[in-house]
């Protein structure tokens, strides 16, 4: 049991190394250069269960909500709330969608 907390506590120092280290590298490279994501901006439906369902079944919903996804809608996103500059390109439908997006 001693090995396993070791190399989970090895893990946890390797991930949290990397994360601050990723994060330096965005502030670094976004100082130089704005990041550009360039894709698709997505309205996401996304249903609340209490548990997965199973295959081919019935389940009932105790709530949804809407919320904007999509990989470089969400990366551009998450990168500004880490404090990098970012442009998002990509296109949009003109409807009433578009103010939520």
């Amino acid at each position: 049991e001693n090995k396993i907390t070791d190399v989970k506590q090895f893990a946890d120092s390797l991930v949290n190394s990397c994360v601050k280290d990723g994060l330096q590298e965005i502030h670094k490279l976004s100082k130089l250069k704005p990041i550009l994501c360039i894709g698709i901006c997505t309205l996401d439906f996304v249903i609340i269960c209490d548990e997965y369902p199973i295959e081919d079944s019935k389940t009932l919903a105790i709530g949804n909500y809407w919320a904007r996804g999509g990989n470089a809608s969400n990366t551009a996103t998450v990168l500004a709330h880490l404090g990098a500059q970012v442009e998002y390109f990509g296109t949009m439908v003109d409807n009433q969608w578009l103010k939520f997006l």
